[in-house]
């Protein structure tokens, strides 16, 4: 199948083109991910998010055109993902470290303690985290508290919340780098 017929199946939703592109790339994108040390979930998630930003480009823009084969422009949004995602990591470990923040968290946080009433006494950045997680939406929050505050499972979140474990997956990816986004800006 050529490009062109490949960018007009995306446009009109058709869900075969979605699984041929992911099983064409994802073997690439595991192992561009594998050798920057990455896990399997990490590169499940860079292949989604870049698959999801990927054909919202190729639906928001009707002039849309490839000059390359649709793996090779792929796997240039696996590469930007990546980037964004440690670029980010990065920015969280740096704030992280100052002060031996995180520890000073598991100190203050006992079994008992309600998490949200600790986390808003601690200081002025915390609160503007809950104030931020607050703007995403219920969703978000929901998933974010759970996942890394409950240290709750994916596939038990997701049947809590009654969805796919995938979209639950992508929903955190998503929701996490909104939080980051608000809160670098």
């Amino acid at each position: 199948m050529d490009t062109v017929t490949t960018i007009d199946l995306i446009r009109k939703g058709d869900k075969n083109v979605f699984s041929d592109i992911y099983h064409s790339i994802s073997n690439d994108c595991k192992s561009f991910i594998f050798k920057r040390g990455g896990s399997v979930q990490l590169a499940e998630e860079v292949l989604h998010e870049a698959l999801y930003r990927f054909f919202v480009k190729v639906k928001s823009s009707p002039d849309f055109k490839l000059q390359k084969s649709i793996e090779k422009v792929v796997f240039g949004f696996i590469k930007n993902v990546w980037l964004e995602m440690t670029r980010a990591k990065k920015k969280e470990q740096t704030y992280l470290d100052l002060d031996g923040e995180e520890s000073r968290w598991k100190d203050k946080l006992g079994e008992e303690e309600d998490f949200s009433e600790a986390f808003f006494q601690a200081d002025t950045k915390s609160s503007k985290l809950i104030g931020l997680m607050e703007k995403l939406g219920k969703d978000c929050k929901e998933v974010l508290v759970a996942f890394y505050v409950y240290k709750t499972s994916l596939a038990d979140i997701a049947e809590e919340l009654d969805l796919k474990k995938e979209y639950v997956k992508l929903k955190r990816f998503r929701c996490l780098g909104e939080l980051r986004k608000k809160y670098f800006d």
